[in-house]
């Protein structure tokens, strides 16, 4: 989706392109996307916020994702 211009920012921290896997348009559900990302190696342990940005409009903040160090 080139025309899209997709960023994802993971904790704050802008993706690099080749840690976007995926961003497409649910099978049967008309208007819901679903994304596959690659969490950065120095990631922020706790929960951490996922924002994805695509045709200029980005998601509401909310969605978390938590990372765990040992």
């Amino acid at each position: 989706m080139p025309e899209a211009n997709v960023t994802v920012t993971f904790g704050g921290v802008l993706l690099a392109q080749e840690d976007i896997l995926y961003v497409g348009v649910t099978p049967g559900a008309a208007g819901l996307y679903q994304l596959a990302i690659r969490i950065p190696v120095n990631a922020q342990a706790g929960n951490n916020t996922v924002v994805l940005t695509l045709y200029g409009k980005s998601t509401p903040l909310g969605p978390l994702l938590p990372v765990e160090r040992p």
